[in-house]
């Protein structure tokens, strides 16, 4: 299984100067016992050149090449943005439609995010505003009979 990852996601993971929550730790387990892949889209990377912070950005660009990127996702065009009721007003909504859509048009199977914005979004097709408290637990927990947190999975 192809998990696609979230920028907001992958530097918790990396940083080692704070406590790793347990539904991280949980989910990089079971994906490790379980030969699921943990995946970036190409627009992380843009994601990570917006930040001011210099130090901080060079951490995050070292800590992201641990990571396949997806390879070859689909590329979002401007019709399918307003025919999937997508607002892209910014270069941040750019890099979030890039990952959505990605998900929507089956590059991988879950997307796991940090980012409550993104979330309430939705996916492009789905329903979107599910509750956090209703998706939190339901594939890994379903797959391996154990919880996942408070990390966001969708499954779509």
């Amino acid at each position: 299984m192809r998990i696609l990852v979230d920028t907001n996601v992958v530097i918790p993971l990396e940083n080692s100067t704070h406590v790793l929550e347990d539904s991280l730790s949980k989910l990089v387990r079971l994906d490790s016992e379980n030969g699921h892949q943990l995946i970036v889209h190409p627009s992380s990377y843009d994601d990570i050149e917006h930040d001011s912070d210099t130090s901080r950005r060079a951490i995050s660009q070292s800590l992201i090449k641990k990571y396949p990127i997806l390879e070859n996702p689909p590329e979002l065009i401007q019709h399918e943005i307003h025919s999937l009721s997508l607002s892209q007003l910014d270069d941040n909504d750019r890099v979030d439609n890039d990952i959505l859509y990605a998900l929507h048009r089956d590059s991988a199977s879950i997307l796991v995010i940090e980012d409550r914005s993104l979330h309430n979004a939705g996916v492009p097709g789905s329903s979107p505003g599910v509750a956090t408290n209703k998706i939190k637990h339901l594939l890994l927990n379903k797959l391996h009979h154990i919880a996942v947190g408070d990390t966001l999975c969708h499954i779509f």
